[in-house]
């Protein structure tokens, strides 16, 4: 509703959101509800519009500036922005899309290097074969050009990758307490007001704290006073694209294995702010929506949000009421919006860990890695694995030490026989925590403080390769200069940690950068280049692959050696920064000087001027999208700086006990009124990584009250 008091620039956006169907999907939904949680959804928007009421004259500024008035909150707008969000986590088909393009660029052998998922592996994933695309099919080029170019489906919220969110729990023989430790964040956009936001609930029968959704009731990750629970996207692919061949340019009729089939066509009007309205068609085969049409052939969306049987308001109602580890994982099998792999744990001790949602099951081997063909009923669904065949760890409080007492979730690749996906995060974040946490101190015991700094842990795991090449490469010739013997000193010493305050970070940074555009842009170009490096979750395995097995192939045509390469691509990466800080004294290139957030309103995507009043810049940070602080860096500017535009921007710590050893913040702040003093003020310990208490024991909620 919001999108009309924008007028005709949002129209295409409109039409986006009409073509996925979201409020269609809600009101569906909204017939799956159970009583209690509709109840409950009940109640909540009697809550919303009762805060409308009261407070019509005293609005945010926002609303007066657009001339909108909000109208009265309704159960299926919850249901919708559950819908709209887990599309948005679950956009896989924009890779399937990337796949595609780059298979026509390349060809299926050089593009298999460059989106292979075995390198991706944790200590929960042994190693597998390589992937095997899906040749192409037959679709213009025309079509697949404007594909690419669809624009954004989230109009008011500043998109970025969402590859970097945390979660592990620790068995109480690793925990100095002796009970179960849980740290987790959550990987959002750098947005104000933040996506999240910290909340207590006590009523009769009822005492749960931690983060959660606006629009959206009840607590998406935290604890009661029985059990605490987050998750990590799972990274599941749950959206293909299958190519229609339609017979005949005006016809509704597409072919199919078993004869021609009639699409159903919708038509919605939308309305449009100080305009007239428009019609909206909508074409739907048994694939699903028609995205783009050119002719005879279009591109269809099929995902597993269209399925209402598990409404995510559900989900969260059940996880709310858990009392156990049991109810837990019965809770989990509701899940039905982006797939996650949770990790949990009780007050007796016990922890797991748990992947649910919907995963599609696909006929005739099919990857849905690029776009299928419709008509030929290959690579289409059969329905969806069962959730006993979901990855699952549990380890009971009772269990002898065995150097397993933890469960983590990073977006890390899962050891099943079942095909879930293949855009995995980089192994680098769950390896890190794996690796850190058998080694604890105080005899491998952990506290909830080392858990707070293994959250934001800002070391690279590739660091010591890329510098013990590089030095290699060097070794061997004295042609290079002053500038870049003090890079290479650096380099030589540093402890891999991406500090704000290390100019050797930056030197890192810009040369890792640097070697995945060289290996790339030669096969891909430029504009698809970009693309890869800013979507491609596995780009920096694809870089670690080729500094172990050096492949020739893969060199630019203007260099001969890899020895060459190294040191040319140092020189390029070192310029860049020089031109950057405006100075060769390698000392005074400080990482959070390039590496900084703005924390940006929805409202300056599509009204820039307001970005001066509304838009907060933020810190220089550490860290990057491999580590554990996951803060991640825009490797496309063309100004030089890194900027992160995503982050952990709410995190909890959580000893489940002690209900006053609960710690969590959110960045910028709990409000996003202009005016407010909690609009900000929690931007600095965020950054330093100063967990702040939450409210949950009587004792805390009286203070925090006073």
């Amino acid at each position: 509703r919001l999108l009309r008091g924008l007028g005709v620039a949002a129209v295409s956006s409109d039409r986006l959101i009409h073509s996925r169907g979201f409020e269609r999907l809600a009101e569906q939904e909204l017939k799956a509800l159970s009583e209690p949680a509709r109840a409950a959804l009940n109640a909540y928007c009697r809550g919303v519009n009762s805060y409308l009421s009261a407070y019509a004259d005293r609005l945010p500024l926002e609303y007066a500036l657009l001339g909108f008035k909000p109208a009265l909150w309704r159960p299926v707008d919850s249901l919708a922005i559950g819908k709209y969000l887990t599309y948005e986590l679950d956009e896989s088909w924009k890779l399937d899309e990337l796949r595609w393009r780059a298979i026509t660029k390349v060809g299926d052998r050089l593009a298999a290097d460059l989106f292979k998922d075995d390198s991706a592996v944790s200590l929960w994933s042994p190693k597998v074969s390589p992937l095997a695309l899906v040749p192409q099919p037959l679709v213009s080029l025309g079509l697949s050009e404007s594909l690419s170019r669809l624009p954004s489906l989230a109009p008011f919220r500043h998109t970025a990758k969402t590859r970097g969110s945390t979660a592990f729990m620790l068995a109480p023989a690793l925990s100095q307490s002796g009970h179960a430790l849980m740290a987790a964040d959550k990987h959002s956009s750098c947005s104000l007001p933040c996506e999240w936001f910290l909340c207590a609930l006590k009523s009769k029968g009822r005492h749960i704290a931690g983060a959660s959704l606006p629009g959206i009731p009840g607590i998406f990750f935290g604890r009661n006073d029985d059990v605490c629970w987050s998750s990590s996207l799972l990274r599941a692919d749950v959206q293909d694209l299958f190519v229609e061949h339609f017979v005949g340019e005006h016809t509704n009729r597409y072919k199919s294995g078993k004869g021609d089939l009639e699409a159903v066509e919708l038509r919605e009007p939308i309305a449009v702010r100080f305009g007239n309205s428009v019609e909206h068609r909508l074409t739907t085969t048994k694939h699903g929506p028609v995205l783009l049409q050119d002719k005879e052939s279009a591109v269809v969306l099929s995902w597993t949000g269209f399925d209402t049987s598990r409404p995510l308001i559900e989900s969260i109602y059940r996880l709310n009421q858990c009392r156990s580890q049991d109810d837990l994982r019965q809770a989990f099998s509701t899940w039905g919006a982006a797939p996650q792999l949770f990790v949990y744990g009780d007050k007796q001790g016990n922890i797991g860990a748990q992947a649910a949602g919907l995963i599609p099951v696909r006929t005739a081997n099919g990857q849905g890695t690029t776009m299928s063909e419709g008509w030929s009923g290959k690579g289409d669904w059969s329905g969806y694995l069962a959730d006993s065949l979901l990855p699952s760890q549990f380890i009971l409080s009772s269990s002898a030490l065995s150097g397993a007492e933890l469960c983590v979730a990073a977006g890390q690749k899962l050891n099943t026989k079942q095909l879930i996906g293949h855009q995995w995060t980089a192994p680098y974040r769950a390896n890190r925590v794996y690796l850190a946490l058998p080694k604890a101190k105080s005899g491998n015991k952990f506290s909830l403080s080392d858990c707070s700094a293994l959250q934001s842990d800002e070391f690279n795991m590739l660091s010591r390769l890329v510098a013990d090449e590089l030095k290699s490469a060097t070794e061997k010739t004295r042609s290079i200069d002053e500038q870049q013997q003090q890079a290479l000193a650096l380099m030589s010493t540093w402890d891999g940690q991406l500090r704000g305050n290390s100019s050797t970070a930056s030197v890192f940074e810009s040369l890792s950068v640097t070697l995945a555009r060289r290996l790339v842009e030669p096969k891909l170009g430029k504009e698809l280049t970009r693309d890869y490096l800013e979507r491609w979750p596995l780009w920096s395995t694809f870089v670690e692959s080729f500094l172990r097995e050096k492949p020739m192939e893969w060199l630019p045509p203007d260099e001969r050696t890899f020895d060459t390469f190294m040191i040319t691509s140092f020189a390029k990466a070192n310029t860049r920064l020089k031109l950057f800080f405006q100075t060769d004294k390698v000392a005074d290139w400080q990482w959070q000087r390039i590496h900084q957030v703005l924390f940006q309103h929805p409202l300056s995507t599509h009204i820039p001027w307001l970005a001066g009043l509304f838009n907060q810049a933020g810190p220089g940070l550490g860290g990057d999208s491999d580590t554990v602080d996951a803060c991640d860096v825009s490797v496309s500017s063309i100004s030089g700086a890194f900027r992160c535009q995503s982050a952990p921007v709410a995190r909890l710590l959580i000893d489940m006990g002690d209900s006053e050893k609960f710690y969590a913040n959110i960045a910028p702040g709990q409000s996003g009124h202009l005016f407010s003093a909690h609009r900000g003020d929690q931007v600095t310990p965020w950054a330093k990584g100063d967990a702040l208490p939450m409210a949950f024991s009587d004792a805390r909620i009286q203070q925090q009250g006073n």
